[in-house]
């Protein structure tokens, strides 16, 4: 099982990362408009599905991970029903739908 996906204010972040920006939003009184939690979504990157294994496996094989690198432009999350009917079963934990800037993967870096 991989750990779990967070999304804080609309960014995808490691549960590290997670931890770190509410540690210092409560330091600053910022305030976090929403903290989303999911396990194994169906993750769909500039229209394409990739699972949670091809994104942050062991080995993953998405041109997108590692996702925190990415140039995020937006995303948007389905869940229940809506997830569902769109996606069917495989929406059934959930749909992180993200565009990156350009349409395309972050330049890996030598």
């Amino acid at each position: 099982n991989q750990e779990p996906l967070y999304i804080i204010n609309g960014s995808a972040v490691t549960q590290k990362d997670a931890e770190k920006m509410s540690m210092a939003s409560l330091n600053n009184n910022d305030e976090v408009d929403s903290i989303e939690v999911f396990s194994e979504p169906l993750y769909v990157i500039n229209g394409v599905q990739y699972s949670e294994e091809e994104l942050f496996g062991a080995t993953p094989t998405s041109p997108y991970a590692p996702l925190n690198k990415q140039e995020i432009l937006s995303t948007k999350i389905l869940k229940g029903k809506e997830a569902t009917s769109i996606y069917g079963e495989k929406g059934k934990k959930g749909v992180i739908i993200i565009t990156t800037k350009n349409n395309k993967p972050a330049e890996k870096k030598k």
